[in-house]
């Protein structure tokens, strides 16, 4: 009894450490193109997107960057890409911090870190379960604010009068996996989620 205990916990170990190996081993495989859109894509505009998706060569995905970088330039002709430079920033803390759980290299936190920076306020509660619509619960969630969103965006900062003032993302992790999506953005007042629309008073 005991030698087959120690062959399944042998063979559990096996085939969890198989397995991480296999998703850091697709985490790898990635090309440089698909790593770029994972990383630059927060930032694109969708003709960019595009065309980002149609070059064939590691060659042309590079010059697209370079050109795209050249073109962003704050202060052409100078040494530094401050912008480059704070973007690169940025995205080695938001691939620490905000990795995708499913392991496509994208999540709604890393896209909105990308475009904003650190928000100026966080509001945090765990285990809030709080109810939503059909059975659904928010384990946890999160709200970043932004006081002056222009600041730091790298986006012209977008208001018609009814949205203006500070920006306000919430993320809620539904299933307790620390899986943050985002819900509500007070970027567009259509921006919120379906999960919110049947939210109990």
């Amino acid at each position: 009894m005991k030698r087959l205990l120690k062959v399944s916990v042998v063979l559990g170990i096996s085939l969890l450490l198989h397995g991480c190996s296999f998703f850091m081993a697709s985490e790898n495989s990635k090309t440089l193109k698909e790593k770029t859109i994972d990383d630059m894509y927060p930032i694109l505009s969708d003709e960019q997107l595009d065309k980002l998706k149609r070059l064939p060569t590691d060659q042309e995905v590079n010059d697209f960057l370079n050109d795209f970088w050249k073109k962003c330039d704050p202060t052409p002709g100078t040494a530094e890409n401050e912008l480059k430079d704070e973007y690169e920033k940025r995205l080695i803390y938001a691939n620490e911090h905000f990795p995708d759980k499913r392991g496509w290299g994208r999540s709604d936190m890393k896209r909105i870190y990308l475009q904003n920076g650190a928000p100026d306020d966080i509001v945090r509660s765990d285990w809030s379960e709080i109810a939503v619509t059909n059975g659904k619960r928010i384990k946890a969630y999160e709200i970043w604010v932004y006081f002056e969103p222009a600041k730091n965006s790298f986006f012209p900062y977008k208001t018609d009068g009814s949205l203006g003032g500070p920006k306000r993302f919430l993320f809620a992790d539904l299933y307790g996996s620390k899986a943050f999506k985002l819900l509500y953005s007070s970027e567009d007042i259509q921006d919120i989620d379906a999960i919110l629309e049947h939210y109990p008073n």
